[in-house]
């Protein structure tokens, strides 16, 4: 079971895209067993201070949180943004999609993720980290 207020704040930081059944799919890492035991019935009430605990022992940069991408896209009707099988959009313009992925990565990050806004410079050219939760400023400064 989790934490009642833990999942309102999961539930309100993903809105509609939150699935508790998507817990099975991500990697093997000691928060997402937790959070898998505790869905499945067979583990304690996973709290923020459980989570906290569990974070403390040795993932101070948080290159043990699940990381979790946010790719801003072109589509024919406009821009989209695409996260762990979701998709946000359409948006009008590469500005605000881009936008749009800052704030969802951001709402993650603040939810135990390592998140991440990813974009391609030009078409068939590899992704380049746009913006990472807790080093870049929110929101982004000049709206870019």
């Amino acid at each position: 079971m989790i934490d009642h207020d833990l999942l309102r704040r999961y539930q309100a930081a993903f809105g509609n895209t939150f699935v508790a059944m998507r817990w099975a799919e991500r990697p093997d890492d000691a928060v997402n067993r937790m959070m898998r035991d505790a869905l499945g019935g067979t583990g304690p009430v996973v709290t923020d201070s459980r989570i906290a605990g569990e974070q403390a022992d040795g993932d101070k940069d948080m290159s043990l949180k699940t990381e979790l991408a946010f790719f801003v896209v072109e589509a024919r009707n406009g821009w989209l943004v695409r996260a762990d099988g979701f998709v946000y959009g359409p948006y009008a313009s590469f500005v605000l999609a881009l936008n749009g992925a800052v704030h969802e990565a951001q709402a993650a990050g603040d939810c135990g993720f390592a998140s991440l806004v990813l974009i391609q410079t030009s078409a068939g050219q590899p992704y380049q980290a746009a913006w990472t939760y807790g080093r870049d400023t929110y929101p982004v400064a000049g709206g870019r």
